[in-house]
């Protein structure tokens, strides 16, 4: 829900009609966003949710003429694929890719504890299935050994 509502409030808000094409994986988050906003008396055709797969329905609103600008949040694939199709049309277009949650754990942090709450939170928003921990040091000695 986090991430639609970062995209569509400041589109609401600036004036913009909008096309939402969420996830194909993870859609009932937008469904009831949707929901939300009609019950609250959008006007019809301010925000408009469309149903589908990357490479149709994405592709088609990547490449519309009427479409002004596109917000993406991907993997960097899927990325490419946007902004090649919006090329031809000189859109603008923002994206957010990769999903690899970085985490940085600063020397005098508790490793336990920030271990922990990362993998917390890496896990935590159900739209993200391909978002992973990943952790990465300088600081060999400090780093206990992980049993393989």
């Amino acid at each position: 829900m986090n991430q639609i509502v970062c995209k569509v409030a400041p589109a609401l808000a600036a004036g913009c009609s909008m096309i939402l094409k969420p996830s194909e994986i993870a859609p009932l988050s937008a469904y009831l966003f949707t929901q939300i906003l009609h019950e609250a008396g959008l006007p019809p055709g301010v925000f408009n949710m469309v149903n589908g797969d990357g490479s149709s329905v994405g592709s088609a609103i990547s490449s519309h003429p009427d479409v002004a600008m596109v917000s993406f949040t991907g993997s960097t694939r899927a990325g490419i694929a946007v902004a090649a199709a919006a090329a031809p049309t000189v859109k603008r277009v923002t994206q957010e890719l990769g999903g690899k949650s970085a985490n940085i754990i600063l020397d005098d942090a508790d490793l336990e504890s920030a271990v922990l709450e990362g993998c917390s939170r890496a896990f935590a928003t159900p739209a993200s299935p391909a978002m992973r921990l990943l952790a990465c040091s300088s600081h060999g000695p400090r780093w206990p050994k992980w049993p393989r």
